[in-house]
């Protein structure tokens, strides 16, 4: 979790507000959490005191932001430094626009051992990019940088699926 909050703040485009919602974890993260928003006061915890989920969880944290531009990071990944600034470059001005970046995979040692790219869904009509999602032709985009208002315009995040609980939004989104 340290390693994905310090991705963040570190970005080349400073990040004015990072929500991390801790769904209920038992290990160490609310200290780690804690510890980094007293120190980086764009970071904001939201402490829940039971799981909701993934799905759910990471709609009140999206639906809590009040930012333009929301983007999502889970705790075991991170971002190159230049993402945010990157992708705010390409969609700065456009409320309905999506922005998104390849994908590096990585070990524990941060050796890279894969990549997914999603230029090719980037070319894709619309009705394209649907089929492309449901027939999950290729790499979905993840991670997209959004603004809040077409997240919300979709529908975002449904509340209460716990087995791909993006994948829907994603659809809606490609639609």
């Amino acid at each position: 979790i340290q390693q994905a909050l310090m991705s963040v703040v570190c970005q080349t485009m400073p990040v004015d507000e990072i929500i991390v919602a801790d769904d209920g974890s038992t290990d160490n993260s609310r200290a780690i959490i804690t510890a980094l928003a007293n120190q980086y006061p764009q970071i904001k915890p939201i402490f829940r005191e039971r799981n909701f989920g993934v799905g759910t969880n990471r709609d009140l944290a999206i639906r809590a932001a009040s930012g333009n531009l929301i983007t999502t990071l889970d705790g075991d990944d991170f971002y190159f430094p230049n993402k945010i600034e990157q992708e705010w470059t390409r969609i700065s001005n456009e409320s309905d626009y999506v922005a998104c970046s390849d994908i590096l995979l990585v070990d524990t040692e941060g050796k890279q051992i894969g990549s997914r790219s999603t230029f090719p869904f980037t070319k894709l009509s619309s009705q394209e990019r649907v089929h492309w999602v449901v027939s999950w032709l290729g790499s979905i985009p993840r991670d997209m940088l959004i603004s809040k208002k077409l997240y919300l315009e979709v529908g975002g995040i449904r509340q209460g699926q716990n087995l791909y609980e993006d994948w829907e939004f994603y659809i809606r989104l490609a639609a």
